[in-house]
């Protein structure tokens, strides 16, 4: 897995490529707990993830809430079609604001 940030305005885009899973959640725990702590809108990029297990998605919770806590805003964008799959099926697309593309996302915000 890859994890890649920069600033668009006052949004943190987080770009994650590769997979999100087991061996990996830890990685991307380790990397999203200051960017949760420090940024008010934080934009997760999916448009590289190939794929996301229960594991990966109880660390897009975790950082969900921890922005959440911080009164900030969350959000996801340009999920391929098997991770929107799975946080459909998930329920998760319920919980978490998910957008079509990066430029939505941050608008949204």
């Amino acid at each position: 897995m890859k994890i890649e940030t920069h600033k668009d305005g006052p949004v943190m885009i987080v770009s994650v490529s590769g997979r999100l899973d087991t061996h990996t959640a830890g990685q991307f725990d380790e990397a999203m707990t200051p960017l949760a702590e420090a940024e008010k809108h934080l934009v997760i990029d999916f448009s590289n993830l190939e794929y996301i297990s229960s594991a990966g998605l109880r660390s897009i919770l975790i950082a969900a809430k921890k922005v959440r806590e911080n009164q900030g805003n969350f959000a996801l964008a340009s999920l391929t079609q098997m991770v929107q799959d799975v946080f459909v099926m998930s329920g998760f697309s319920t919980i978490i604001r998910i957008y079509p593309d990066i430029p939505s996302a941050c608008a949204g915000l």
